[in-house]
Order: structure tokens, then C-alpha cells, then sequence
């Protein structure tokens, strides 16, 4: 038997109403596995420092945690008590030169546990605007009575900044990753349709398409928009496209998009981008659902019609007699 193609839906008039899903993602600070860059971090720390272990370890929503070690040989550090806290609270380096002999962190697990920590110092990782993200850490099984010197000093605290960078870094970027997200949900969620398109009309990106087809916006791109319109709109509407582009201004064109069996009434509005030298870059615009307004407009002239009608109708009647 011949495959017959399926006929397209008739280009009728109709409301539909579309699920929208809108990311649940949240903003997160760290990520949730150590990175190369902090694990490079804190070897540097270690090195200078002159110590076998080193750990950064960030303030999470509950508890602190290990983001990154070296030596330590743990996933997850036990808890260090008194040292971070302390170190928490420092504005510079905060040292502990002989652990087992010091009555504030003589029982940690840290000293009386299999790594035997005897030597401490640890600076605050601390934004500019003062919110604490955790700490740098040096620890070595020897005490030192001497503690760090200068330079040491000085090369944690160098450190310290370097990971607050790195972490404020990460957190922009999440953010600006989350702002995009929010934007395509709000796309999605709304009535528009915005896309961009090549200098010579090609489309190249678009957002909004899922809600409205259900499918991918990377479906329309190039010229294969067009096969989405209502099949009596495509030549009109690829006419006023070439149009537009031809004019090298912005314009607008009005057809029907195919919509879960049913088509709508769209508006779209293009605009170039110019380089310096006034040539288009390429083509932004939106596409807005006009169809309850293109049904008021319709529902309107029907009404005028009518009235026009019976005033005719009763001008003629009128005469007659």
C-alpha cells in the first residue's frame, strides 16, 4: 500500500494553552567535587609552607566540608574543632605552634588521631565585602615552636586571596548561568519568541520555540522556520522576510504558527545590527502571540460589517418608502 502523507491541520483560528517547566536549579558557591585548580591551590600552600598536609575547607549550609586536601589522604576530613573556628575569626594568619600541648586543641581528632597533627596555621578565606567562605590550612606532624616565618606567612595570605578570587569567580558565573537559565524560562513562559538571525536572513538562534512546539528551537534554524507557519502563510510571510532584508531596516510580518495541531496568530519584529561601517552584523527580534487580538480585531470588523449592513439595509428601506 502507498504511504499517503499525512494532510497538514487547516489553518484555523484557535486558543491552546502550553505547559511551561521552569528550571528548579539553584545558585551553589562550590561545586561538589574537589577541582583541579583548588587541588593546585593547596599543593602550592603546602609548599610553601614547608608542611606534608594542606586543606581548604568551605563553610557549607549545615557544616563546613573539605574542598580540597593534600596529605591528608581523606575524603572527608574529621572535624577540626577549635582550629578553624579560631581561624575563622582571625584577620591574618592564625598559628598553633605545639597542638598537643595546648589546652584548646590538646583532645582534637586531628591530634590525638592516626594523622597526629602537631603543627597548625590557617588564614580565613574572606570576600572583600567580609562574608566568609572558609579557610586555608597548612599541618605538619612536628611541632614549631618558631611558627611560619615572614614570607610564609605572607605567601598564605597571597594564597588565600588567589582562592577568593577563585571562588567569587564561580559564584559570578553561577550566577550569570542561573540568569540565563531564568531568562529562557521566562521565554518559555511567555507569549515571545526571540531570535537572532545571519545577515542574510538565516535564523541561528532562538529561544522560546519549546514552549510553543514542543521541540528544540535548533528544529528552525536556517530557513526552516517557514515549514512551523500555517502552509497559506509561508510564501506571504518568506516575502515579507526577503523584504525586510532587502530594505535594511527593521520591519514586522504577521502570520499563523502551527501549535499542538492548531495554529495562532504571531507577530514578528526584526531589527538590524550595524557594525561601524553600517554593515548588518546580524538580525534581532522577537515573535509576539497577537491571536487574541487579531480575534478581537476580526470579531470588530464583523461587528462593523453587520452595522454597516442594517444602516444600509435601513437607509434603503427608508427610500423605497
Amino acid at each position: 500500500m502507498a504511504h499517503r502523507p499525512q494532510p497538514e491541520p487547516a489553518c484555523l483560528d484557535a486558543s491552546s494553552e502550553v505547559e511551561r517547566e521552569l528550571p528548579s536549579q539553584g545558585i551553589k558557591v562550590l561545586e561538589d567535587e574537589p577541582e583541579r585548580a583548588f587541588d593546585d591551590l593547596t599543593r602550592i600552600a603546602a609548599q610553601i609552607c614547608r608542611t606534608p598536609m594542606a586543606a581548604i575547607r568551605s563553610v557549607g549550609e549545615f557544616r563546613p566540608r573539605l574542598t580540597s586536601e593534600m596529605g591528608l589522604g581523606l575524603e572527608n576530613m574529621p572535624d577540626d574543632g577549635p582550629f578553624s573556628s579560631l581561624a575563622m575569626n582571625q584577620q591574618g594568619v592564625f598559628v598553633v605552634r605545639e597542638a598537643d600541648r595546648d589546652p584548646r586543641f590538646a583532645e582534637s581528632p586531628l591530634v590525638r588521631g592516626p594523622l597526629g597533627v602537631r603543627f597548625y596555621a590557617g588564614v580565613p578565606l574572606r570576600t572583600a565585602e567580609g562574608v566568609l567562605l572558609g579557610t586555608l590550612s597548612v599541618f605538619d606532624r612536628s611541632p614549631r615552636p618558631e611558627g611560619l616565618t615572614a614570607s610564609e606567612e605572607a605567601g598564605l595570605s597571597a594564597l588565600s586571596r588567589a582562592i577568593v578570587g577563585l571562588l567569587e569567580l564561580k559564584r559570578a558565573n553561577r550566577g550569570l548561568q542561573h540568569a540565563e537559565q531564568r531568562y529562557g524560562a521566562l521565554i518559555d513562559a511567555s507569549a515571545l519568541i526571540e531570535f537572532r538571525a545571519a545577515p542574510d536572513g538565516a535564523l541561528v538562534e532562538s529561544e522560546g520555540w519549546r514552549a510553543r512546539r514542543r521541540q528544540g528551537h535548533e528544529v528552525y534554524l536556517g530557513q526552516s522556520w517557514l515549514d512551523a507557519l500555517c502552509p497559506e502563510d509561508r510564501a506571504r510571510a518568506a516575502a515579507q522576510w526577503s523584504a525586510i532584508l532587502a530594505s535594511q531596516e527593521a520591519g514586522e510580518l504577521e502570520f499563523r504558527i502551527q501549535t499542538q495541531g492548531e495554529f495562532r496568530w504571531m507577530l514578528a519584529r526584526a531589527v538590524p545590527v550595524r557594525a561601524p561601517d553600517g554593515s548588518i552584523k546580524e538580525w534581532v527580534g522577537t515573535v509576539t502571540d497577537v491571536h487574541a487580538q487579531k480575534l478581537a480585531d476580526q470579531r470588530l470588523r464583523t461587528s462593523e460589517e453587520r452595522l454597516r449592513l442594517a444602516a444600509q439595509a435601513t437607509t434603503d428601506a427608508i427610500w423605497d418608502w
